[in-house]
């Protein structure tokens, strides 16, 4: 496909990304249980998870500690403990499957800003016919969406994917990013998707 696709001539690179949210939660969902453990830390701008201490800080409620996670660059869920003064932020959290109950109940405060890359990317201009090509490597076994720029909304894909009995022998596929940007993706997904067209 690769081969096929872009041909042996010259390549230019160019920069290029595209990340896929990983959580299935909407905004404000609720449910009991946490999303793990956390130690005490008031950087919630730039470390990926912490707890504050709802005595010290003055957090008497779940919706007090929502307020204060909504004040956080990297807080996107809570999980909260009155009886354990604890309201722990998180900048990834599995809503599905969440820690034993114990007293806590989680939030998730922002879960599209829940973006973890499992995808590797490559802009590249092919010389000889001067098409911009980006290529995207699934890096999961699982299925997942390619959220692009909306530059890319309605580009050309070919798409090889990890599917059926034989997925060694599966031809590529072609499809269109979507209007809102997304590609969806199968399992170790290669693509190759063409600016322009």
């Amino acid at each position: 496909m690769l081969a096929t696709q872009l041909g042996s001539g010259r390549k230019q690179l160019f920069k290029s990304s595209a990340a896929n949210t990983t959580s299935g939660a909407t905004p404000g969902e609720t449910k009991g249980g946490n999303c793990g453990s956390t130690a005490y830390a008031t950087d919630c701008d730039h470390l990926s998870s912490g707890a504050f201490n709802t005595t010290t800080d003055n957090i008497p409620s779940l919706a007090a500690c929502v307020a204060k996670c909504r004040t956080c660059g990297m807080c996107n869920y809570v999980s909260f403990s009155l009886q354990n003064e604890d309201c722990s932020w998180y900048e990834h959290c599995a809503m599905d499957s969440l820690g034993p109950p114990m007293f806590y109940e989680s939030v998730a405060v922002a879960p599209a800003r829940d973006v973890q890359s499992n995808l590797y990317t490559l802009g590249m201009e092919v010389e000889e016919s001067g098409r911009k090509v980006v290529l995207l490597v699934s890096k999961t076994g699982d299925t997942t969406a390619a959220k692009l720029d909306l530059s890319f909304a309605g580009a050309l894909c070919t798409v090889l994917e990890a599917v059926g009995d034989e997925p060694g022998f599966q031809p590529p596929r072609s499809r269109r990013v979507g209007a809102d940007g997304v590609l969806p993706l199968g399992p170790y997904a290669v693509a190759l998707v063409r600016l322009g067209l």
